[in-house]
């Protein structure tokens, strides 16, 4: 059966099980059917935000601070801790510096 005729347009959330109209509500019908097309049958978690969000914002940090930006000010401008922009930052100089040993 084709899955990308004109009728997927016609589709609404109330035409696919109960159990996936909120998935259809935020995706859209034909979002919806590409990931049932990819994805269908398999089980697999979806982290939160902030996981997937984590290397590109670790990396801004890590740009932030090369430019100089204290601990202080980067903890209240990604709203963490100072600890954790420590362990940010000096996970970055380790990072280094085993790249100059290879």
């Amino acid at each position: 059966m084709s899955y990308d005729g004109e009728w997927l347009d016609d589709l609404k959330p109330e035409d696919f099980p109960k159990a996936f109209h909120d998935l259809v509500q935020l995706l859209g019908v034909r979002s919806t059917v590409a990931l049932s097309q990819n994805f269908g049958g398999l089980q697999f978690y979806i982290p939160k935000p902030d996981v997937l969000l984590q290397k590109k914002r670790d990396d801004m940090i890590k740009v932030d601070r090369m430019r100089g930006m204290d601990y202080r000010a980067l903890a209240i401008k990604y709203k963490l801790t100072e600890v954790w922009i420590r362990q940010i930052c000096d996970h970055q100089e380790d990072n280094r510096q085993l790249s100059l040993l290879e």
